[in-house]
């Protein structure tokens, strides 16, 4: 689809059909918008809800923000109930599970369309009578991808926007890649985090701060980088030292909603040759085929490591269990989300929005 997309935004026909899609596209947004308002009615859940979501299709990075939000509240002693769509099979769902599978009850994550149903039921099923136990006293929800789903009220609106994608705020779809008109869309807003802030231009990062500032002052605007944290060998799941991918020879694969930001990161923060890239679309799921490919090709370059992310490992599973073979090492590089400055400022706000000490 994107390889459709790109072919028709290089020649005068196709970007005026674009156009004409992305202004019905834009027509429903206001129909929507106008029956949402007087129609959809929004339940409001007994405990907080911080949601994390964005203003385009594409990565911003919210699943490894979410896992950032995560490991923070709990830290602070709050069980934490991630509600996620589980869009195509649920990769984002089973890595985020699979990384806080030691924390037992203390951490949830409920997939499906009906996120408010699965949250009423999470709770219901947590109550004996009307008497709530101390632990869930301390429960907080985490909406992944929640800025463009209404049915459930909101304590903090977290908006994230990829910084070093300079088009990606132009259009509505399909002409860009634009949810929902700009101006609605970041009025909602009670914070923007700048993601991938380190490889962006610093007077795009100024260009962006004032847009989000022109359709909303009272919003409050950070910066972040996603940093590779580890790198873990499949099968087996071996720890490797991540300063072994400087100067070596590598193949990357992935299907994610920002495969640049990846190869950014392998290539300027961890210096590593990328030899190429096999870019897949957004959730895709793989095949022997396509796996056959990405081996041969290592093969015949004599690459140092086959890399790919936690988010496509978690659909290369059946593959890995049933043992399926790459000649050069299998690599998963593990990110973290980082704030650049003013990380105490981004708590306070957040612990005073959700009124929890601090």
């Amino acid at each position: 689809m994107k390889q459709i997309w790109k072919k028709l935004r290089s020649n005068f026909l196709g970007l005026l059909f674009l156009r004409f899609l992305s202004c019905l596209y834009g027509l429903g947004f206001w129909f929507l918008y106008c029956w949402r308002t007087l129609f959809v009615k929004v339940r409001r859940l007994s405990y907080p809800v911080v949601s994390v979501g964005n203003l385009t299709v594409g990565g911003t990075g919210k699943t490894t923000f979410c896992s950032y939000l995560s490991r923070s509240f709990l830290d602070r002693k709050y069980r934490v109930c991630v509600l996620t769509r589980g869009y195509k099979g649920g990769d984002e769902a089973q890595m985020l599970k699979k990384e806080f599978s030691n924390q037992g009850s203390e951490f949830s994550i409920l997939a499906g369309k009906n996120r408010l149903s699965l949250a009423l039921d999470f709770l219901s099923s947590r109550f004996v009578g009307n008497r709530k136990s101390e632990i869930e006293n301390q429960l907080v929800f985490i909406l992944d991808d929640g800025h463009q789903h209404h049915p459930i009220a909101k304590d903090v609106n977290i908006v994230l926007i990829n910084a070093t994608d300079e088009a990606g705020l132009s259009h509505l779809m399909p002409l860009g890649l634009l949810r929902e008109p700009l101006g609605p869309s970041l009025r909602r807003a009670d914070c923007v985090i700048l993601t991938h802030a380190d490889l962006a231009k610093p007077e795009y990062l100024k260009t962006l701060e004032s847009t989000v500032q022109s359709h909303n002052r009272r919003a409050l605007i950070f910066r972040g980088a996603h940093e590779p944290t580890g790198m873990v060998a499949l099968p087996g799941r071996k720890n490797l030292d991540l300063k072994s991918l400087d100067s070596s020879k590598v193949v990357l694969f992935s299907g994610v909603g920002n495969p640049e930001g990846f190869e950014l990161m392998v290539s300027k923060k961890l210096g590593a040759h990328v030899l190429r890239h096999f870019v897949f679309e957004d959730h895709a799921p793989y095949s022997v085929g396509r796996l056959g490919e990405i081996v041969n090709y290592a093969r015949q370059q004599k690459a140092d490591y086959v890399l790919t992310t936690a988010k496509d490992a978690a659909r290369l599973v059946d593959f890995v269990e049933k043992g399926y073979h790459f000649d050069n090492n299998l690599c998963v590089v593990e990110v973290g989300f980082e704030f650049l400055g003013d990380e105490e400022k981004f708590w306070s706000f957040i612990l005073a929005q959700l009124k929890i000490p601090n």
